[in-house]
């Protein structure tokens, strides 16, 4: 598709015809970043310069998407860096794309300097999304306290009513809400799993098996997980107490 996308565009500009903007942004650059072509997403950013077309940021969004699908994970940051250097300012979605990126390929250094960098130069709130992320990249290398401290940090921003949900839109976003509260949670239990911390993957348990407190909290991650999921959350634990023969608190 991408092959027939640029002969068209050749057969164009031999026409002395000019490409739209709408056709870079809802034809030809979704189907590059959905096929992970991120050197011909690179390239059709270029020819829309050349061509005098304005390179929105949902553009350069497309192409970061293409660099992560790909496990191209320096070129996406290299991507955000110059964004950041010439401009337009990254959105929230480029951070979350790039550091997607970090965790896939498993670069620490790398994503927990952007992560900082976001927020203390480009005052940019990160979103659960990049705590996933964060989390997820922290599980990867054993990061077990910069893990917990993370952790720390959805709890005490992520706190949910009692109450009932309200309208279904509502609910659909408290349901996605939770999905990436549970891969943030499992993240931290997997970089305790990997660096044989027992007792602080015990305790991530423990919290979440206790009594709810009164007023306004965290909904309990248990109650929400699929049966498959709350195995693989136990698991973990599991597996952290294996690793240092911890057979009875694992029997329990």
């Amino acid at each position: 598709v991408y092959k027939r996308q640029g002969q068209l565009l050749d057969g164009m500009q031999a026409k002395g015809l000019e490409a739209f903007e709408d056709l870079f942004l809802l034809k030809i650059l979704p189907a590059l970043s959905k096929a992970g072509r991120w050197r011909e997403s690179r390239d059709t950013l270029a020819r829309m310069k050349r061509q005098g077309v304005e390179v929105q940021l949902e553009a350069h969004r497309l192409a970061l998407l293409a660099c992560r699908r790909s496990g191209q994970w320096q070129k996406a940051l290299e991507a955000l860096h110059e964004l950041r250097r010439v401009g337009p300012a990254p959105s929230l979605a480029c951070y979350e794309i790039v550091l997607e990126s970090c965790a896939q390929g498993r670069r620490w250094v790398e994503g927990d300097e952007l992560f900082k960098e976001m927020q203390r130069v480009d005052r940019v709130v990160p979103s659960l999304i990049c705590y996933r992320a964060m989390l997820d990249l922290c599980g990867k290398v054993g990061r077990w306290g910069e893990a917990l401290r993370l952790w720390k940090e959805v709890e005490g921003r992520v706190r949910v009513d009692d109450g009932e949900e309200g309208e279904e839109e509502e609910m659909e976003r408290g349901k996605t809400q939770q999905g990436l509260l549970i891969g943030c949670f499992q993240g931290a239990l997997m970089a305790c799993q990997q660096a044989s911390r027992w007792a602080e993957a015990l305790a991530l348990l423990q919290q979440q098996e206790s009594e709810h407190k009164k007023g306004k909290r965290l909904k309990r991650l248990l109650d929400s997980m699929t049966s498959e999921t709350r195995t693989q959350t136990y698991a973990l634990v599991l597996g952290a107490c294996s690793k240092v023969g911890e057979w009875g608190l694992a029997l329990d």
